[in-house]
Parts: structure tokens; sequence; C-alpha cells
């Protein structure tokens, strides 16, 4: 068919783009989840004046923080 040369090998599947043997030994390790979130006690808000009283923070995702609090 002419288009033999773009052909790969069957069952083995290309690199991926802009990868190349040396890539993998100077990617740096993954940040722990200790390292990317900072503490609860310095990052939450000052929101005690009203009704809930903040107790800590539960998770944190791509739309916001999510806290827990007591209800007063």
């Amino acid at each position: 068919m002419g288009d033999e040369g773009n052909r790969t090998e069957k069952g083995i599947a290309p690199a991926p783009f802009g990868a190349d043997a040396g890539t993998a030994d100077t990617l740096a390790p993954a940040a722990s989840p200790s390292d990317s979130q900072p503490s609860a006690s310095r990052s939450l808000p000052a929101l005690d004046r009203g009704r809930y009283k903040i107790q800590g923070e539960v998770g944190r995702g791509g739309l916001g923080r999510i806290l827990r609090a007591r209800d007063e």
C-alpha cells in the first residue's frame, strides 16, 4: 500500500511525543500530599465570628475546600 515505512511493529505502541530514553532519570519525584497542602491551622479562614466554629479542613479539590465546623 506504500505506507509500510510508517507502520509500527504489531503489538508495540510508539513512544509518547517528546519521550526519549533519558527522560525518566531527569523527572522530579512527585510531591507527597503533605508537601502540597499547607497545614490546616495556618490556612483556615477566620469564620469563627458567626454561628459556626471552624474545626479543621476535611479536604480540598479543584472547586474549593471542605471545612469541618461545629454549629454553636
